[in-house]
C-alpha cells in the first residue's frame, strides 16, 4: 500500500498541496461501507467523499492551515468527477465549473483556475501512478481547456470589471446590477469560447 501511494506522489511536483492530495486521494478505498463487488470485480464507489472527510480529519490533527486543508480536501473530493469529465466529450464542463465556483470554496475565478490546474496534475499523477507508461496528453489538453474556460466565468462580482459610474447609477441596487451583469457576462463569453470547446471535442 505504501508503494502505491508513493508512486502517485512521485508523479507530482514538490508541492505540499499536491503531495497531500496524491497521498490521500484513494485513502478510503477498501474500507467497510466503501468496498463492494460488481460482476466479480472490486468497486469503491464514493471513496472520494469518504476520503475527503478522512483527509480533513488527518490534516487538522497535523495542525495544517485551513487554506491548505480546504484545497486538498477539494482535490480529493472531486478527483473522480474530474476524471469523468476529462474522459467524456459530452460533459457539461461549464455547468460543473459554475457549480463548484458557487459552493463557497473559491473567492475568485483565479482561485478556481489554480484548483483546476492542481486537479489536472493530480489526475496525471493518478494515471501514471497506476501505469507509468500511461498517455496523459488528453488529460493535460483537457486541463488547459478548462483553465481557459474558468478564467472567463465570473464566480463573484469581484471578478467583474465594471465602470466606476455603475454604483452611482444603480445606487442601493448596485449588488443586484452586478449579479445581473455577472450572469450576462457568462452568457456572452460562453458564446465566444464555445467554438474552442467544439474543436476540442472534434479533435478528441
Amino acid at each position: 500500500m505504501g508503494s502505491y501511494f508513493g508512486r502517485h506522489c512521485s508523479h507530482t511536483p514538490p508541492d505540499l498541496t499536491l503531495r497531500y492530495a496524491a497521498l490521500f486521494h484513494d485513502v478510503a478505498k477498501g474500507l467497510e461501507g466503501v468496498r463492494g463487488t460488481k460482476d466479480g470485480r472490486y468497486t469503491d464507489y464514493g471513496h472520494e467523499r469518504v476520503g475527503a472527510d478522512m483527509t480533513a480529519a488527518v490534516l487538522r490533527r497535523w495542525q495544517c492551515n485551513e487554506k491548505l486543508i480546504n484545497r486538498v480536501v477539494w482535490l480529493v473530493k472531486t478527483h473522480m468527477q474530474y476524471h469523468a469529465l476529462s474522459a467524456s466529450p459530452e460533459a457539461n464542463v461549464r455547468r460543473w465549473l459554475r457549480r463548484e465556483g458557487t459552493r463557497g470554496d473559491f473567492s475568485r475565478n483565479t482561485d478556481l483556475a489554480e484548483a483546476v490546474r492542481q486537479a489536472t496534475v493530480l489526475s496525471v499523477a493518478d494515471a501514471k501512478g497506476c501505469r507509468p507508461d500511461s498517455d496523459t496528453t488528453g488529460i493535460e489538453s483537457f486541463g488547459e481547456y478548462v483553465q481557459l474556460l474558468v478564467q472567463t466565468l465570473p464566480i463573484t462580482t469581484k471578478d467583474l470589471n465594471y465602470p466606476p459610474e455603475l454604483p452611482k447609477l444603480c445606487g442601493s441596487y448596485t449588488g443586484d446590477c452586478l449579479r445581473v451583469c455577472s450572469n450576462g457576462f457568462r452568457t456572452v463569453l460562453w458564446k465566444t469560447i464555445q467554438p474552442y470547446s467544439m474543436r476540442r471535442h472534434d479533435d478528441g
